[in-house]
């Protein structure tokens, strides 16, 4: 994303802050309303296959809607690149809302005539920081 984020660029953030309050308000209604309704989506959802089709996309999310046990994510750390006039990639971490448990997104959109919808959305583990390896003062630059 460039330093000052174009109309469409914001369209994006608005619409992937969209999936995640629907996520954390378990609404499953917002979140068919947020997915393209092409056939071609796709989901992974942590440590599971990936799922394809609208169907099989969708009855995910409503299976882990309706689960109390499922944690309430935010998304921090959004970028947004624009790959043409009708799809933009979207990666940014998620965590929960009570903080802690770091994984990474990948949500691609497509412009539809109601606007930006999910195509994609991938999760996965976020790699751990490795340490930073200890140098004697005098190998420095």
């Amino acid at each position: 994303m460039s330093e000052t984020p174009s109309a469409e660029e914001h369209a994006v953030i608005r619409a992937n802050e969209a999936f995640y309050r629907t996520f954390r308000e378990r609404d499953i209604e917002s979140m068919r309303a947020l997915w393209s309704m092409r056939e071609t989506v796709s989901c992974t959802h942590p440590g599971t296959r990936t799922l394809y089709g609208r169907k099989a996309v969708l009855a995910s999310w409503k299976a882990l809607l309706a689960n109390p046990r499922t944690p309430r994510i935010i998304a921090a750390e959004t970028r947004v690149s624009l790959v043409s006039e009708t799809v933009a990639l979207v990666t940014c971490h998620e965590g929960l809302e009570s903080g802690g448990a770091a994984l990474c997104a990948t949500n691609l959109f497509v412009r539809e005539e109601n606007g930006w919808r999910l195509l994609h959305h991938h999760t996965s583990a976020l790699a751990p920081t490795p340490a930073r390896p200890s140098v004697a003062p005098g190998l420095l630059n």
